[in-house]
């Protein structure tokens, strides 16, 4: 079977469910049995003789339309592949290249739709792009700007398409930064690259006028950097967005999966995890030897820490294998007092806020995000 790279699930808008997805397996003794021999079992566990999906009929018809093309391609791509942590540089560079690929027909669809201007620069060292929307910057906007962190474990500006979208609709300006990628690079070497961008841009911008956001494993990285930006008494941006994901945790990557484990990283809804758990745990080598109560690595496992976050917004999808993590992580915050908000896209897959070409549901998620980070970022 042919492989599908975890940075290609990313950048297609990461797939969906179909029908006749799984059957459940029973470790418990079943306890009982429908007409339609669905069963129950002690533990809990349900079981499911077929499971026909339909598509949501809340979707635009551009909206559903990626989600059958991608829906096709994930299912005949089922497994996941990236090279090794310490696999050779020319491996990851063939590894770049198809993150490359993979992304550039949004990308060209994306820049002929929302004009934007990308200039490749750097900031504090590290190499960043910043997207600028054509038709100018909003008048509320002028003096803030937003960090983009992107998913996956690509190299380069892998974020761009999610950084365009943001820009475009909420007409700010967005740098993309291309951090040192996992698990190619160990810990802390992404998180130190975004420090070191978020200091440069203290040089000219008040702490309270940047916004911080992420995608997946990029969401994950935002409350690492809120964490340590704490521990090293740097003063936090803003706002912060975790999107695709919840607050990391021990285990790698949100402690618990729940519930929306079911739809893995390709939305296929099926049981058997054993080849995404283990990409899992190729992911988490970057994290090696770090101990699991450290708050910086692991932000979930500190109240004191959480405690402290700037307003946080969540995004996910009901189709979305982070699903239970940012729904949990949500009720954490607003447990300790944190003012957290929740968007939830309806049969939204893992990244669907972005490359699903100008449908509905992707100007309104990223026009939302352009107000959230304006109504909570200081004028």
């Amino acid at each position: 079977m042919v492989k599908l790279a975890l940075s290609s699930l990313l950048s297609l808008g990461a797939a969906v469910g179909v029908a006749g997805a799984g059957l459940a397996q029973q470790s418990e003794p079943v306890i009982a049995t429908g007409s339609d021999n669905t069963t129950v079992s002690a533990d809990g566990t349900i079981g499911l003789s077929r499971l026909d999906l339909p598509p949501s009929s809340y979707w635009s018809p551009q909206f559903r339309a990626v989600y059958v093309r991608n829906a096709a391609l994930i299912v005949t791509h089922r497994s996941y592949a990236q090279p090794a942590a310490d696999a050779p540089k020319a491996d990851w560079d063939a590894y770049d290249a198809g993150c490359v690929k993979g992304q550039a027909e949004t990308l060209r669809w994306q820049k002929e739709h929302y004009p934007v201007r990308v200039d490749d620069t750097q900031i504090g060292g590290v190499r960043v792009a910043r997207v600028t929307p054509t038709e100018g910057v909003a008048a509320e906007n002028r003096g803030r700007v937003l960090i983009e962190l992107h998913g996956g474990s690509c190299g380069g500006f892998d974020g761009l398409t999610e950084a365009i979208p943001v820009a475009h609709f909420g007409k700010i300006t967005v740098v993309s930064v291309a951090y040192r990628a996992t698990p190619r690079e160990p810990y802390p070497a992404s998180l130190d690259d975004v420090l070191q961008v978020y200091t440069g841009l203290l040089k000219s911008h008040r702490a309270s006028r940047i916004g911080l956001f992420g995608t997946s494993g990029g969401g994950m990285l935002v409350s690492q950097a809120l964490s340590r930006m704490q521990r090293d008494r740097i003063a936090q941006p803003g706002a912060a967005g975790i999107f695709w994901a919840g607050l990391t945790g021990f285990p790698y990557p949100f402690g618990k999966f729940g519930d929306s484990e079911l739809w893995e990283g390709g939305g296929i809804p099926h049981n058997d995890h054993s080849g995404y758990r283990g990409l899992i745990v190729q992911l988490s080598q970057y994290l090696k030897g770090v101990p699991t109560d450290d708050p910086v690595a692991y932000p979930l496992s500190s109240d004191a820490v959480l405690r402290k976050f700037p307003p946080t917004l969540f995004l996910t999808g009901t189709r979305a294998l982070d699903q239970s993590a940012a729904v949990a992580s949500h009720a954490r915050l607003l447990k300790l007092g944190v003012d957290a908000s929740l968007y939830v896209m309806e049969g939204g897959w893992h990244a669907a806020s972005y490359g699903t070409y100008g449908s509905p549901e992707e100007a309104d998620v990223n026009s939302y995000i352009g107000k959230w980070f304006a109504a909570h970022l200081a004028k």
